[in-house]
Formats: structure tokens, C-alpha cells, sequence
């Protein structure tokens, strides 16, 4: 067996790894790089007949048979963009791999972003379910991650064993799940291809989502205004850690149909759902139009006994604490400007900086303080460093990072690998 990264040796995002043995092949991962504004063809790999109508293979580097198309299949370790975002490209012809949950996340999404619509060929799997494609046998394992089932995979074929992390980390509310890989670790393996996210940031020191909780609950209790949410609706552990810390502030918390319908989706028994009492659901002007030009009205149905309107988040706007997002700024105007309000932004800060968003001058201008509470998706050195001794690799491979070169400092038998270089296991 023997593999190669296409993008990510290098680089933060863009994940895609080849796995070959015998003359056939599978992928792990087809993500987009971070910089991409959308899909292009011309962002995938060389690989013959990737896309559909495909006639010639492309020039390559590996071994090709003509008439053959010897890619037997992508597996996805998760839904974010960076690991899922070209897979939609693909010809029909090859099977995608994803989470049974994720799967169903990212069915819901397609109701409200449609260009988040679920690649065709798409097949599932679970939490330490082994499948097998070709002479391959892929053993998912949940790991913890602010991308909602989230899996590391182990691939088998012949006498070698290659186990790729994906993203993860050990401080979310899925903690456990990764104190258990590294207490309970696959034996045997001949190459980890290890994420590297937080390398470049030697100072880098992880929040438990535990302590964003605490955080949450003193910043909300300690307001006497409205609390405007900042987060991803599909990072479910951040929803969870929100809607905790409102009850436990005394306040309700209010989403909007997006969150709704992906949590009434999922139908999971330990996810809250929507009501008339602690859990409400404001329909923003953005969504509302959408509704109405799709004619998709039942994403209304199910939420109408929990809606609630502009008026009563006006009458007693400190009750509660509101998803929400820059697109609402609008419509948020008088409200914030009649009684006051504070926004808690909760994802990558980096996102305030860019050109593209107007969210720090939006607050600014309505008096609106602006406090980050956050923590990131992806694991501490010392958390790698544990995982790597736990699976006792015979070569280690770094993806996911922009400072490989600080791995052999940390971990014996490190392989750096450029984009497009083999690598026999």
C-alpha cells in the first residue's frame, strides 16, 4: 500500500489524500482550500476520470490502465468544507463516504443552502462499523470536533495500516471519545497521517467547552440587555454549550428555523427541541423570503407553537439570548437602538477581519459590545503528542498544517511529505 497528499502537506485545509494498492485507489477527503471562493474542476486532483464525461485521463503521475477507472471511492471524515467542499464535482459513477448523522445534517442544510447540497453517490457509515471497498477495509472512528460526527479512519489493505485523524481534538463536549481512542488505540499501524492545525501557534492553549460554558453563563447572567448569539447553527456542540448556559442564566433561548429544522432532522433524543417555553424560534427576513420563493412551507409548520416576533423580544428584550447572524443586523436595527443590546461572537475570530464582513463597524455604530467566546475545533500539541504515542506509528505524517517541520520535535519517525510524493507504507 502506499499513499500521497494531493493538498494539505503544506497548508491549513483543502485535505486530500490518496490511498493506493494493487492498482486501485480510494481518497480520503476532497476538500476545498480555505481561499477558494466555490468549486472548481480546476481545483482537483490528477486522478483519471474523476469527473463526469470524463473521456481522457488527465496527465499523472501514478500507474493508469486505460479503460479503467481504478478510484473506487471518496471517504469523508467530516462535513466542514475544507474536507467535503469538491466532492460535489465528482462523476456519479463514484461512491462518497460519510457519517450516518453528518449525512442527515447535510440533507437538512439543503433546505436553506442549497449549494450545501449533498453529493450524489452518497453512502454512510458509523462509529466502528468496518466497510470495505476493494481490496480496502475503512474502520471509522467518532471523534471529538466542532463538525458534527466527525470520524478518524484506519485503512487496511494487504499487511499495512494507515490511520488518518481528519480534525479533532479532546477539550469539546465529546471529550471522552477521544480519552477513549487513546486509552483503547488500534494496534499495528504503519502510518499516521496526523492534523497540525494548532502547531503554527506555539502559545496556542485550549479552552474545554466546559469552561466556554462557565464563561457563557457569567456573561449572559451579568447583562441586562439582550444577548445576541454569533455561531454556527451546524457546530451542534456550540448549541448545546448556548442553550445550557441560557437556562442556567434564567433566560430562553431563541434559534431560528435553520437551527431548527437541522435539529428536528437529526431526531435525536439528547438534542433539544424547539418549544414554547425555554426554546423559541425567530424567523429572520432572510430565511422568511427563502420560505416563501421555495414554497417550503412545512419548515414553518413544524416550528409555528415555538415562534416568536420582534414585539416580544421588545417587551422584555434581558429574557433572552438570540441566535444570531450578520445578515440580521438590518432588521435588528431598532431593537438594538431602542433597548440595548450585547453580542457574543462564538467561532474563528478571524472571520470579524475579513473584507467581507461588517459585523465589528455594525456594532460600533449601535453601541453593541462585542465579546468573543470561542474555543477551537482542533487539538493542542500536547493532546497530538498523546494520541501519537498512544498509536505508536511506524512513520508519522503530517496534514493539516502550515509549520510540519515542528512534528520531529515532538514525535519520533516523522516522514515529511511535499504535496504529490509517494510515500510506501
Amino acid at each position: 500500500m502506499r499513499l500521497r497528499i494531493h493538498r494539505g502537506a503544506n497548508q491549513i485545509g483543502g485535505n486530500c489524500v490518496e490511498v493506493e494498492y494493487e492498482g486501485q485507489s480510494i481518497l480520503l477527503d476532497l476538500g476545498m482550500p480555505l481561499d477558494a471562493d466555490r468549486p472548481e474542476p480546476s481545483l482537483l486532483p490528477s486522478i483519471p476520470f474523476l469527473t463526469e464525461g470524463e473521456q481522457e485521463p488527465p496527465s499523472n503521475k501514478r500507474p493508469y490502465r486505460p479503460g479503467r477507472q481504478s478510484l473506487l471511492g471518496v471517504v469523508i471524515s467530516h462535513i466542514h468544507p475544507d474536507h467535503i467542499g469538491l466532492a460535489g464535482l465528482l462523476s456519479p459513477t463514484i461512491p462518497i463516504y460519510l457519517g450516518e448523522k453528518a449525512t442527515q445534517l447535510l440533507a437538512a442544510a439543503q433546505d436553506f443552502v442549497p449549494k450545501q447540497a449533498p453529493p450524489r453517490a452518497l453512502r454512510t457509515y458509523s462509529d466502528g462499523n468496518a466497510f470495505t471497498l476493494g481490496p480496502f477495509e475503512i474502520t471509522p472512528y467518532l471523534v471529538d470536533h466542532s463538525a458534527f460526527d466527525a470520524y478518524s479512519l484506519m485503512v487496511k489493505a494487504g499487511d499495512s495500516k494507515i490511520f488518518y485523524s481528519g480534525d479533532l481534538r479532546a477539550h469539546g463536549r465529546k471529550s471522552a471519545v477521544m480519552e477513549g481512542l487513546i486509552r483503547h488505540p488500534p494496534t499495528d499501524i504503519d502510518v499516521l497521517i496526523l492534523e497540525g492545525t494548532t502547531l503554527s501557534r506555539p502559545d496556542h492553549r485550549t479552552v474545554p467547552e466546559t469552561v466556554i460554558e462557565k464563561r457563557l453563563i457569567t456573561q449572559i447572567a451579568s447583562s441586562s440587555r439582550l444577548v445576541l448569539a454569533a455561531f454556527s447553527a451546524q457546530n451542534i456542540d456550540r448549541f448545546v454549550t448556548f442553550y445550557r448556559a441560557t437556562l442556567q442564566a434564567g433566560r430562553v433561548f431563541v434559534g431560528d428555523a435553520y437551527l431548527a429544522h437541522l435539529l428536528n432532522c437529526l431526531q435525536l433524543p439528547t438534542l433539544p427541541k424547539p418549544n414554547s417555553r425555554n426554546f423559541r424560534i425567530y424567523l429572520p427576513s432572510t430565511q422568511r423570503r427563502h420560505i416563501l420563493s421555495r414554497r417550503s412551507f412545512h419548515l414553518v409548520d413544524t416550528i409555528r407553537y415555538a415562534r416568536i416576533f420582534p414585539e416580544e423580544l421588545a417587551a422584555e428584550p434581558s429574557r433572552f439570548v438570540v441566535l444570531f447572524r450578520e445578515s440580521m443586523a438590518a432588521e435588528f436595527q431598532r431593537l438594538v437602538q431602542a433597548s440595548g443590546a450585547e453580542l457574543i461572537y462564538s467561532q474563528w475570530p478571524g472571520y470579524l477581519d475579513r473584507p467581507s464582513s461588517k459585523l465589528r463597524a455594525w456594532c460600533a455604530a449601535n453601541s453593541v459590545p462585542l465579546a468573543i467566546c470561542h474555543t477551537s475545533g482542533h487539538a493542542d500539541p500536547k493532546t497530538l503528542i498523546r494520541l501519537a504515542r498512544a498509536l505508536r506509528p511506524r512513520h508519522l505524517i503530517p496534514i493539516h498544517t502550515v509549520a510540519p517541520e515542528r512534528f520531529p520535535g515532538l514525535v519520533p519517525d516523522v516522514v515529511l511529505l511535499g504535496d504529490g510524493e509517494w510515500f510506501e507504507c
